[in-house]
């Protein structure tokens, strides 16, 4: 399950006040209806006056599996358009058995720098071009 985290950027600290999940989809079409989902919640959040700023996204997991090409898509986005955004991970299992299984990520300045790297060469090598020497 995944879903959007809102609350507020104040000073230093990244304050996580409300949480919604996003629909779940098998069906690539329906993304632009989840994201009118997403926009319509934070429009209601911010009728009945709760911080209604989104500060990441949250996803859980069993027993840790969860970083994939997804993942780090996923939060390379939201660090792109939203500078101080930050993952949570859930581990229900965790928590089940006592610890609780909660943790927060950001994608490190030198990864970012990578990825962007990393998505521009994909681009280049998807072009499939070729040099002709006569």
């Amino acid at each position: 399950m995944t879903g959007q985290l809102v609350g507020m950027a104040i000073e230093s600290k990244l304050e996580v006040t409300d949480c919604f999940p996003s629909p779940q989809s098998s069906n690539m079409d329906e993304g632009a209806d989840g994201e009118k989902y997403q926009l319509n919640m934070m429009k209601q959040l911010r009728e009945v006056n709760v911080d209604a700023n989104s500060v990441g996204w949250y996803q859980s997991t069993t027993l840790g599996s969860y970083i994939d090409e997804s993942f780090l898509l996923t939060q390379f986005t939201f660090q792109e358009n939203l500078k101080r955004s930050i993952v949570l991970i859930y581990d229900p299992i965790k928590s089940s058995s006592g610890a609780l299984g909660l943790q927060a990520f950001r994608l490190s300045p030198k990864f970012i720098n990578f990825y962007r790297r990393y998505q521009q060469a994909q681009f280049v090598l998807s072009l499939d071009l070729s040099l002709s020497l006569s």
